[in-house]
């Protein structure tokens, strides 16, 4: 069953993004690795039931721990099903394609994951990047053929090879797909990292069914199978699947770009160095210019800095945030056409501080510097309005979450006496105004009601 779950203590995965890189890099790295010790005595996907048998004993200490709200349950169930189907094809195609090749070309082949994703932007969001930015996709795409056509690797013919490379290839693009369709549901759907891993690891296990059947009828011995191949599959669910999945849809979450590039660099240079000692498989040269050209390509392709500062992602953040707040505020109040005044950005790094900042200056101009922030006069369509005002706040590790919009009430007074006293209002006084605060648990979002409005405080409404 699919759950929803949050994590408190967010601001832990922001401000340790070396040691979080390096774990994930480790985490990943482990899978590729125990799977060639697995598919010694199990089929694939006999192999991936295993994993994700385990994966589920795994997360039931975090379905006791964490908060599950259990409303959303039929109202989420398609988008996780989705989220589901597209993660567990990148497993299973892994799976596949490691009976064919070695586990050392798998991380770099998966670097080119940034460069592809900036090629995804290009081609269906008609993105305009820098040449830095499509040197990274060229360079990216070449180090990737040349680590798919090499012949180097012993053991295999070079027609399996190539098959075998392809097919991580396309791991590698669900992979891609994964994560940004992950993104997108987080942000529109208020989906946790917890749910999501949840939902990925339900959803293959029970499509790994049906083939693992036939495979443990057609293909199997039992007799081949030895204590290494049965801890292989533990590994693999509990550190490779469960820890993993859920460290990573946390760097998704919080899109904190220092650890997101750092995983792509550490990784490529952990999987071979595990697969020289764990299964003897040697590192060419050819290997070592190919997963160089990736990884170099991933820096320029995947330069959160270039992509941060695109004016029109940065107003569709701004939309999200408006449309997510106006959801909560009509949730709990009778404020249904109430309008925007105001939302914030909340950055979590300097530099992604720095990149709103520089988004912003070219659709508005600055209208008041504070200690947490600064806030700029715009002209953004949203669903609750036109917003004049918006806010980017500094980082601060006190405030893990992202956003906030405030709303201009019909009657503040009547609206104070009615909600104040209501679970989740709170109010807030401030140097010549106040306001209320609507914040609910499951939110990533809050809604404010201030007294005057900003807009009026301003002077750009009567």
């Amino acid at each position: 069953m699919y759950t929803v779950l949050r994590m408190e203590n967010k601001t832990y995965f922001r401000s340790h993004p070396i040691f979080l890189a390096s774990v994930i890099a480790v985490l990943g790295a482990i899978n590729p690795i125990f799977a060639k010790v697995g598919l010694e005595a199990f089929p694939p996907f006999m192999l991936i039931f295993l994993r994700f048998f385990f994966a589920i004993l795994a997360f039931i200490p975090f379905l006791k721990v964490l908060k599950i709200d259990w409303t959303l349950l039929k109202t989420k169930w398609k988008p996780l099903l989705i989220v589901g189907i597209v993660s567990a094809l990148n497993p299973i195609i892994l799976f596949i394609a490691l009976t064919l090749t070695e586990a050392s070309v798998s991380s770099f082949i998966y670097a080119v994951v940034p460069a592809l994703t900036a090629l995804y932007l290009v081609i269906f969001h008609k993105k305009i990047f820098s040449a830095k930015v499509w040197t990274g996709i060229v360079l990216g795409l070449t180090g990737v053929s040349i680590v798919i056509l090499l012949p180097g690797l012993h053991g295999h013919s070079l027609k399996d090879i190539i098959e075998g490379n392809l097919l991580i290839l396309a791991a590698a693009i669900a992979f891609m797909f994964y994560g940004i369709i992950s993104k997108r549901f987080q942000e529109k759907e208020n989906l946790s990292s917890g749910v999501l891993t949840f939902s990925f690891i339900v959803t293959t296990l029970v499509l790994s069914i049906p083939f693992a059947w036939y495979e443990a009828v057609h293909s199997f011995s039992i007799h081949a199978v030895g204590w290494q191949h049965i801890s292989a599959g533990v590994i693999m669910g509990v550190f490779g699947t469960t820890l993993f999945y859920f460290l990573y849809q946390k760097v998704i979450h919080t899109d904190n770009e220092v650890t997101a590039s750092l995983f792509v660099f550490i990784q490529p240079v952990v999987t071979p160095i595990l697969a020289f000692f764990v299964l003897g498989e040697q590192i060419t040269p050819l290997l070592i210019i190919g997963g160089a050209c990736a990884i170099i390509g991933a820096y320029l392709a995947g330069n959160r800095k270039e992509t941060a500062r695109d004016v029109d992602s940065l107003q569709e953040s701004v939309k999200n945030i408006v449309e997510k707040a106006r959801d909560l505020k009509n949730k709990y109040t009778d404020q249904k056409d109430a309008p925007v005044n105001y939302a914030c950005i909340f950055a979590q790094t300097e530099d992604e501080y720095e990149s709103l900042l520089q988004a912003v200056k070219k659709i508005g101009t600055l209208i008041k510097e504070t200690p947490s922030g600064l806030l700029f006069k715009v002209s953004i369509d949203t669903v609750a309005g036109k917003l004049q005002i918006l806010k980017i706040r500094k980082p601060d590790p006190t405030r893990p979450e992202r956003r906030d919009a405030d709303f201009t009430v019909s009657d503040y007074p009547a609206f104070k006496e009615k909600y104040l006293s209501q679970a989740g209002f709170k109010l807030i006084q401030k140097d010549g105004f106040e306001m209320i605060e609507l914040y609910d648990e499951h939110a990533d979002v809050r809604a404010y009601f201030s007294f005057p409005p900003l807009d009026k405080q301003f002077g750009y409404v009567a």
